[in-house]
């Protein structure tokens, strides 16, 4: 009968023992279903701050990207600019003409003091920036013209300054060139200038 008991009494204890055990087991499960809202935030905060950072410099890289590309063109534009004007001149001096004949609109005396050129023909004609006729944009065959073409819109104004003759018996021998191209990225206005001089080969 002792033995029976204390078996009885073993069982009990042992059957609550276990029932502790699987309500600890419970409570702990629970306490650990899911993340916290103060977890999920600072993973989500950790996460965005590994996407934004690389994000800003591809971002940023590709704005850069279109400035140097469009800093390039204008450079370009200046340069074709100063060209066409020598080859101006080196055609009017084979035709027999005044060095700078044909240019009159680009003299810092006219009105406006600058031109525009024709870049398949080479004639020079007075523009206004801020009447959009100094415009340029790419045609068709990549030549960049004052009258249709597409893409970004560049300006492009020409001054040919000359220098006075220091002695009536002889002609203006020398001429400064200015070329400016202008330019819209986004809302911010950018401009390239370059200045070089030509001079009269024939001065009289």
């Amino acid at each position: 009968m002792i033995i029976q008991i204390q078996n009885l009494i073993f069982k009990l204890q042992f059957m609550d023992d276990k029932y502790c055990v699987l309500v600890l087991i419970e409570k702990f499960s629970r306490r650990n279903k899911g993340f916290t809202v103060i977890e999920a935030l600072v993973a989500i905060t950790i996460l965005l701050l590994g996407v934004l950072g690389p994000l800003s410099v591809a971002t940023r890289g590709i704005t850069d990207g279109m400035i140097a590309k469009n800093q390039i063109v204008a450079l370009g534009l200046a340069q074709e600019g100063v060209e066409l004007i020598r080859a101006k001149i080196d055609s009017n001096l084979n035709n027999s003409n005044l060095w700078l004949t044909g240019l009159d609109s680009c003299l810092n005396s006219a009105s406006p003091p600058t031109c525009r050129v024709l870049a398949t023909s080479n004639e020079y004609e007075s523009c206004d920036l801020s009447a959009g006729t100094c415009d340029l944009r790419s045609g068709s065959n990549g030549i960049y013209v004052v009258t249709g073409g597409t893409g970004q819109i560049f300006s492009r104004e020409i001054q040919v300054a000359v220098t006075p003759a220091t002695s009536p018996l002889v002609s203006d021998v020398e001429a400064k060139i200015t070329i400016k191209v202008g330019w819209w990225n986004k809302n911010q206005h950018r401009d390239v200038t370059l200045n070089t001089y030509v001079y009269n080969p024939l001065p009289l």
